[in-house]
């Protein structure tokens, strides 16, 4: 009964230090930002509403974008192309985006402004890196965006991590 015991003992220890040796070899994700900076008021920025034409402040008037993205060298790697419906009389819009980048795309989801703006200069409106194909399977992380002077200027920072 005894060496039972210690048999037991002995698997237990050597699970835990599997376990362990298997967290700490664990590799840290990729890292990476993707970023667009609308310091020309809508460079680069195709739009157009969705369905019938309402008044600005409509719940359920929306607009679709298509935005360059650019890597931390400033080389433009892919569109962020999305979707945003408003959902209250604030101008809150829903935005689901997907970014296409090179060896696959990653989805976005947040809240911002008509346009897909953050709002008056400063503003800032997060949002969440939700999933990703190809090389970008599993990613997640966050971005910004960031309301530029006069209100209609777009600054969006988008950080990404890949297990």
């Amino acid at each position: 009964m005894k060496a039972v015991s210690i048999l037991a003992l002995l698997v237990a220890v050597a699970a835990a230090a599997v376990a362990v040796v298997a967290l700490l070899s664990e590799d840290e994700p990729e890292e990476f930002t993707l970023t667009y900076t609308d310091a020309d008021a809508d460079a680069g920025v195709e739009d157009s509403g969705i369905g019938t034409p309402r008044q600005l402040g409509d719940p359920g008037s929306g607009t679709a974008l298509s935005i360059p993205l650019f890597d931390e060298a400033e080389e433009e790697v892919g569109t962020l192309n999305a979707a945003c419906i408003q959902t209250n009389d604030a101008a809150d819009h829903e935005c689901l985006a997907t970014a296409t980048i090179p060896d696959g795309s990653l989805v976005l989801d947040g809240v911002l402004t008509a346009g897909g703006t953050a709002g008056p200069p400063g503003a800032v409106r997060p949002g969440a890196v939700i999933g990703g194909t190809g090389k970008y399977e599993g990613a997640y992380g966050s971005f910004e965006a960031v309301g530029g002077e006069g209100g209609g200027a777009r600054i969006y920072t988008i950080e990404v991590k890949v297990p």
